[in-house]
């Protein structure tokens, strides 16, 4: 998936067609700093909040963090949907 090519999501994005639950899962992402640990506060597998992260990201067009083994980065587009 590549970045949004000059989206700015906050115009572009009906919200109303997102579901609440990935955005819910991705802020819990942010907070924990971790895919492992966001899954034990949601109380789902990690698998699951990994697949939450992507259909937020596909439903976006966005890719909203860079992944490197156990961490991950916001991108500016995630940190456009944190803000």
């Amino acid at each position: 998936m590549n970045e949004c090519h000059g989206k700015i999501l906050s115009v572009r994005t009906d919200l109303t067609s997102l579901d609440w639950n990935l955005l819910r899962t991705f802020y819990v992402i942010v907070e924990a700093k971790n895919l492992t640990r966001a899954a034990a506060q949601l109380q789902i597998s990690q698998p699951s909040v990994s697949a939450a992260l992507q259909r937020l990201e596909k439903s976006l067009g966005c890719r909203l963090v860079v992944r490197a083994s156990r961490r991950f980065e916001l991108t500016r587009y995630g940190v456009s949907v944190v803000i």
